[in-house]
């Protein structure tokens, strides 16, 4: 059995992508099949044709709220999930400790942010204005959370940059990166090889940025995520898998989403019941024995370079294999690929039940 630091590894801090190219076509895609190979991304359609891409639409939050009182010169709340109450939120904030039940921010005028109780390291904050004006203040004066090893703020820019073009649906406090790569006019070109793109929700939450804590992985315990799978994209999978055509996983939330639709629903007929309605999942996939995972859906994932002893790169190993992840990781770190979520990416083809 795999424990946590057999998931470590040494890089370069300066591959580090503090943000995205600008022409995104430009960024190095590593594509595996058995070998490796380096390409563009520009240079997908030479590799995709007759193929169902399934994106995630969700939209992420101008999560990360700054406060100020006469008590608190620099605080701050970080909104991870709504709760029944519209308006209000449990959240991450800082300086916690400091911070008293019934305390509050005055965020812009008319509209406050109040404090009104602490449990398990969280805090849950209410909006003491309209469910409409809370989500005029978030979307006008909040900041786009992007990850904290970029150790900077976030600017204008990243509230572009740090969403992808299949963003609709709010509810994520974190990107789904591999998205990032797209661009109309490399849609259009895939488009043209008669790749069809279909969407499913899940909802990144706080958790993905907690670290791996324990050093035996069956007791790390594993945020739930909030999806949905839409009965067109349900359809469109279905066609695809009677006809033996590629379906790609754009990222590892897609590939949550749906394999853990298809493992929590074993019939046909029960998938159809909880079609277009919200589910959650809190599937932890990673290396157990010699086996890999068989994908009951997809031929394929795209994904970019994920840190050290993170559950992302568990994921992929559990995929690929251990021994040939840490290959490709080791041929992206000698050929210098842009690592993390403003990074370059990779298209791996899968152990598949299907192709």
């Amino acid at each position: 059995m795999y424990s946590l630091n057999d998931f470590d590894f040494e890089f370069d801090p300066e591959l580090i992508a503090t943000k995205p190219l600008e022409d995104r076509n430009q960024a190095k895609l590593l594509h595996y099949d058995s070998s490796i190979y380096d390409y563009k991304v520009g240079d997908l359609d030479k590799i995709l044709k007759d193929t169902l891409i399934i994106v995630n639409n969700t939209k992420v939050l101008n999560a990360r709220l700054y406060l100020t009182s006469p008590k608190i010169k620099s605080g701050e709340a970080f909104l991870l999930e709504q709760q029944q109450s519209k308006c209000e939120w449990k959240a991450l904030a800082r300086p916690l400790k400091r911070i008293n039940i019934g305390d509050r921010f005055e965020l812009d005028k008319n509209i406050e942010l109040e404090f009104t109780r602490k449990a398990d390291g969280y805090a849950f904050v209410r909006f003491l204005c309209s469910e409409e004006k809370m989500w005029q203040y978030i979307e006008a004066k909040g900041n786009i959370p992007i990850p904290p090893y970029l150790k900077r703020l976030a600017n204008s820019q990243d509230k572009h940059d740090y969403q992808s073009m299949f963003a609709k649906k709010r509810g994520s406090v974190a990107a789904q990166t591999a998205s990032f790569h797209f661009t109309d006019s490399l849609k259009e070109k895939l488009k043209s090889n008669r790749c069809e793109f279909a969407p499913i929700t899940l909802h990144i939450g706080g958790g993905t940025f907690l670290p791996v804590k324990t050093n035996r992985l069956e007791d790390h315990e594993m945020h739930s995520e909030k999806y949905m799978i839409p009965k067109e994209t349900y359809e469109k999978i279905l066609a695809y898998q009677k006809n033996g055509k590629q379906i790609v996983s754009v990222g590892t939330t897609v590939f949550r989403a749906v394999e853990s639709f298809w493992n929590s629903h074993s019939t046909n007929t029960l998938r159809t019941q909880s079609l277009d309605t919200e589910l959650s999942t809190d599937w932890f996939l990673y290396p157990q024995k010699a086996e890999l995972y068989s994908s009951q859906v997809f031929s394929h994932i795209m994904t970019n370079f994920h840190q050290p002893k993170s559950t992302l790169l568990m994921l992929i190993c559990a995929l690929i294999g251990k021994e040939q992840a840490f290959k490709i990781y080791n041929h992206a770190l000698d050929h210098h690929y842009r690592l993390f979520s403003y990074g370059d990416t990779s298209l791996l083809k899968l152990n598949t039940l299907l192709f």
